[in-house]
């Protein structure tokens, strides 16, 4: 894959939604947010996120990819081990 270049915010949300603000590996993949946010949309263009459905009008949870999670997570992970992440 080939280097990918995040802004801040969009790092801070991808490592947010795998929970690496709380624990050194990831836990969980999932963030719910406006459906119109531009950081994650971006993400999605750049298949390092899925959009996916939410609670109310207006509101989505996205999933980061297993390449955007490649792209923040700098320790080896297995396919395996991401499709897991709840």
């Amino acid at each position: 894959m080939s280097t990918v270049e995040l802004t801040k915010e969009q790092k801070d949300m991808m490592e947010h939604a795998l929970g690496l603000n709380y624990k050194k590996k990831p836990y969980r993949n999932r963030y719910y947010t406006n459906s119109d946010n531009p950081h994650w949309l971006s993400l999605v263009i750049q298949g390092l996120a899925e959009q996916g459905g939410g609670w109310n009008e207006g509101m989505c949870y996205f999933r980061v990819t297993f390449d955007g999670a490649k792209a923040i997570f700098t320790k080896p992970m297995s396919r395996k081990y991401f499709d897991d992440l709840s």
